[in-house]
């Protein structure tokens, strides 16, 4: 059940809000470092704090310059509320010091600092604070690695590129900043939402560290209906209109923070558009036709009918919209930040999150054989994948991504009063199921079709 306060957006037992607000806690300012770095703390957004609603800090923001990020970067926030699990977080037991910025000449003095999480969790990234003091920050929390009502809300994530580092500064003592990269999706046919926060990990010198990191693994929030029942000839002639029965059979919910929309700010995003739809729409296309209802005698025809989706249009939807489709990746979606990529393949109702050969580009001749005194058409299986505003306009501003699947569905019509003439061998008659109607390729073309 999804929070409706503010847009917050349940997924099982955390619910986030993004937020494109942060407090600028520490710049190196007048250091003398050979790069520039600003470290800022999320806070929940405007509307919640009015609220009285409060979030949880899982890590603090580190960027290579002095930019305000303030309407430029999006994260999420886990919010208060009373469905959460008391298990799912916990402070941490103690604050290791990691750094200080003793002698780096920076006109402000901060200290960097890591979370000790208690037994049996983990922190999602280090912190800044100003001064040397350690951190007292009671809405830090390290969040539960174990099953938590059936899920684990943490993944094993790894340690990325270097964010900054102290060379030049003089300091006393060494540090580095270390971007937290989500990992690829497993390749199960879970449904799930990899979200990193976009923290950091320090190290008390200039290697990159070892040690284990981690970002959220949140179950994904889908609606499934069922697809299209199978289309029928109520005419001897081309069906019309050639597409039929369009319904959306998959929906799913996921936060601006990794969604790049074109044209849009991330404020201007959390603000318009906090949480985006992506849809999966589904249909039959009408490929071929062939009346034969004054005929004698069998006739078959041939067509060339293309399947899949090209690179070409798999590249010009991902230019608009940031999502890309390929056989070997499956579903793939880049965050706001380049070190987020998504899959969304199992969750839109594919059997293999990778390597599915319905993505696959393929030229093929389709034959359909019409028996005498009848007349029947041969159908493919057509999906869109679309992402929509929160006004039902559609990112990247042209549509979605259509393709076909190799996936023959034959149809046959019988005028009334005429002896029922046998389908061609392999061909079926009108059913309600549709693998009694595919007499060529994919039985299965729409996945899953049990409905929630």
């Amino acid at each position: 059940m999804a929070l409706k306060v503010g847009n917050a957006r349940t997924y099982g037992a955390i619910t986030i809000a993004p937020t494109a607000t942060y407090w600028n806690i520490w710049n190196d300012r007048g250091s003398r470092a050979h790069s520039d770095v600003s470290i800022f703390e999320p806070r929940v957004k405007p509307f919640f704090a009015d609220i009285g609603q409060k979030g949880f800090t899982l890590g603090h923001v580190a960027r290579r310059s002095h930019d305000d990020i303030n309407g430029k970067s999006a994260t999420v926030m886990p919010l208060y509320v009373s469905v959460h699990p008391p298990e799912l977080f916990a402070p941490p037991v103690r604050w290791d010091l990691v750094w200080t910025d003793r002698g780096s000449g920076a006109h402000s003095d901060a200290s960097i600092w890591r979370p000790v999480p208690p037994p049996g969790y983990v922190a999602l990234g280090d912190v800044c604070v100003r001064g040397y003091n350690a951190p007292s920050l009671p809405d830090y929390r390290c969040v539960k690695n174990g099953d938590v009502r059936g899920h684990t809300y943490v993944r094993e994530a790894t340690i990325g590129g270097c964010i900054w580092n102290d060379r030049g500064t003089g300091s006393g003592s060494s540090v580095s900043l270390w971007s937290i990269t989500p990992p690829n999706y497993p390749p199960d046919n879970v449904e799930r939402l990899i979200l990193g926060v976009d923290t950091f990990v320090a190290n008390s010198n200039h290697d990159k560290p070892t040690r284990t990191v981690y970002v959220l693994d949140l179950p994904a929030q889908v609606t499934q209906q069922n697809p299209p029942s199978v289309p029928v000839m109520k005419s001897p002639g081309m069906p019309q209109p050639r597409e039929f029965g369009k319904v959306t059979d998959h929906t799913v919910i996921v936060p601006c923070s990794v969604v790049k929309d074109v044209g849009l700010t991330a404020g201007q995003q959390v603000d318009q558009t906090p949480f985006y739809t992506l849809e999966r729409r589904v249909s039959y296309y009408c490929q071929m036709h062939y009346d034969n209802t004054t005929g004698p005698v069998q006739q078959t025809n041939e067509q060339t009918v293309t399947t899949g989706v090209s690179k070409t249009k798999s590249e010009e939807f991902s230019t608009r919209t940031s999502i890309g489709i390929s056989r070997t990746a499956g579903i793939s979606m880049q965050g706001m930040e380049a070190s987020q990529t998504l899959n969304f393949s199992i969750e839109f109702g594919y059997s293999v999150r990778y390597d599915n050969t319905q993505f696959e580009e393929n030229s093929n001749k389709w034959s359909l054989s019409v028996p005498p005194k009848t007349a029947a058409s041969l159908w493919s299986p057509r999906h869109e994948i679309i992402a929509l505003r929160d006004d039902g306009t559609a990112v990247g501003g042209q549509g979605g991504i259509s393709f076909d699947v190799e996936s023959r569905v034959y149809v046959q019509y019988t005028p009334p009063g005429s002896a029922a003439a046998a389908p061609p061998s392999g061909e079926a008659t009108q059913q309600s199921d549709i693998s009694r109607h595919v007499i060529a390729g994919d039985p299965n073309p729409f996945g899953t079709i049990a409905k929630r």
